[in-house]
């Protein structure tokens, strides 16, 4: 059983890391398309033409029998048209875990922290108006484009993401523990999307800054089990799992991503498309 993953940093990672906690035997083929990040920050023209490119290699090249879009942006963007040029590739996108967040709030305050693309697209806006609205629920969405800088510089611990996740939230005047803002303003919100798949390894980090009474939900999960919904025979192939891993960037400085965030490399290569 083969399996694609594309996003386009080292953030897809958290999902691949979901799929190895499961203990799926599989082939993964993982690619980075570090040449060409941020994602959130391109048009969307751009990031459809990536994903085409990069799924085409993955069909001809491996014969992928799933492709996860392990990127919030890239499935906003890009999934419909991904559908529609491969109508017999079972394809799971990622988005913002909204839904799951309405049903789990008690205070109908929850935020959403993502890219300028991600928030600002029609998906999102959708799955609110869904989801949030008619409930009555207030979504507060947060544009942190820069922690996606973190996590790739490998800054996801100390005080450079301490303050970077302040200098993003203080605005927001969320209630924390043991901290006073003017209490006619503050926010009490109990849920927290983490609504890029760069965010889950700033997880501690976000934790600290908002408190334990404060729930940061990772889809990576639920990616899992949606993608084995699809392919029932892959839970019960003897195989041992395999992961091969490419980058469109640097592939030395892709080599010491993977061993900071204790990957086990089968194989890495660059890719130049």
């Amino acid at each position: 059983m083969n399996i694609g993953l594309i996003d386009s940093g080292i953030g897809g990672l958290s999902v691949l890391r979901a799929f190895i906690a499961a203990g799926v035997p599989a082939n993964f083929f993982y690619i980075a398309d570090s040449g060409h990040l941020p994602y959130g920050t391109k048009s969307d023209a751009y990031i459809e033409t990536r994903m085409e490119i990069l799924t085409d290699f993955l069909v001809q090249t491996h014969q992928i029998d799933a492709l996860v879009i392990a990127c919030n942006t890239a499935t906003a963007v890009s999934a419909k048209s991904l559908r529609a040029l491969y109508p017999n590739l079972p394809l799971i996108g990622i988005e913002p875990a909204i839904k799951p967040a309405t049903l789990l709030t008690k205070t109908r305050h929850i935020a959403v922290a993502a890219t300028h693309s991600t928030i600002n697209s029609p998906r999102l806006k959708g799955l609110i108006e869904r989801f949030a609205t008619p409930s009555g629920i207030t979504v507060h969405t947060i544009e942190a484009g820069p922690w996606v800088t973190l996590v790739e510089s490998g800054e996801i611990y100390g005080e450079k993401a301490q303050q970077s996740i302040e200098t993003l939230l203080n605005p927001y005047q969320f209630t924390r523990a043991n901290h006073t803002f003017n209490t006619e303003k503050t926010v009490q919100i109990d849920q927290f999307i983490l609504g890029c798949t760069h965010f889950p390894f700033l997880r501690e980090a976000i934790q600290d800054y908002l408190g334990d009474s404060v729930n940061l939900i990772d889809p990576a999960r639920s990616i899992v089990k949606q993608t084995l919904t699809l392919l029932p025979s892959a839970k019960n192939d003897q195989a041992s799992p395999h992961y091969h891993f490419y980058t469109t960037g640097d592939l030395s400085h892709f080599k010491t991503q993977l061993s900071t965030l204790s990957f086990h490399i089968d194989q890495a290569d660059a890719l130049t498309r």
